[in-house]
């Protein structure tokens, strides 16, 4: 009996080697198609990826500009924006000149425009008042002069109105306010608009010559 049971022990062995063989090269295929997938997986993450939202970069670039100087956000010249006839049709020379522009029909003024008003009558600059619809104001009762006396002291009737302050040597402030009136014609309205900016400019300097030459005068040994 020992002799038979050695060879089927023998004979068992053999099969399981046997089996053995040819299963691990199946086993190692399937190991190396499973890295295949893996691979060939990456590779369609890496295409379909969706690209990074116009928000993350903008949040990257905020990032990455940190330390960086910014440059000043350059200031408008619409504390009221260009929506009427009036506007559109002098938006060039707004800009050009450099003056501010600020519609009645907005009135009341929000929080943020009165405080961009009271700055501006303060600072020099020269603020076009667009009174073209004052159909608005009648509606609610208020009148135009009104507005702009609130801001510079003083006003007259006009479709149209210039304003800017001086300062003095005394550090008070010189209010100027020239009225433009409508007589029918709109481009000659225009015409009078730019020319009274223009004059208003000229004004605004022989006011504050005297002033640079009295400092001049006071610093000079």
């Amino acid at each position: 009996m020992q002799p038979v049971k050695l060879l089927l022990g023998t004979a068992f062995l053999g099969v399981f080697l046997v089996v053995g063989y040819l299963y691990l090269p199946s086993s190692s295929e399937y190991q190396v198609k499973d890295e295949q997938r893996l691979i060939s997986t990456k590779e369609m993450f890496d295409v379909d990826r969706p690209p990074i939202p116009s928000v993350v970069r903008q949040v990257i670039s905020n990032v990455e500009s940190l330390g960086v100087d910014i440059e000043p956000v350059e200031e408008s010249s619409w504390v009221s924006e260009p929506i009427n006839e009036f506007s559109t049709e002098l938006y060039e020379f707004i800009e050009a000149e450099g003056i501010k522009y600020v519609n009645t029909v907005n009135y009341p003024f929000d929080s943020e425009t009165e405080s961009e008003l009271a700055r501006i009558s303060k600072s020099g600059d020269i603020l076009l008042f667009d009174n073209t619809e004052p159909e608005y104001l009648a509606s609610i009762g208020v009148s135009h002069m009104d507005i702009v006396s609130d801001y510079f002291g003083t006003a007259s009737e006009g479709d149209a109105l210039i304003a800017s302050g001086v300062k003095n040597p005394d550090g008070g402030i010189h209010y100027l306010v020239l009225p433009i009136s409508d007589k029918g014609d709109k481009q000659v309205f225009l015409e009078d608009v730019k020319l009274a900016v223009s004059l208003f400019k000229a004004e605004k300097a022989r006011l504050i010559e005297p002033s640079n030459n009295e400092q001049t005068a006071s610093i000079t040994p």
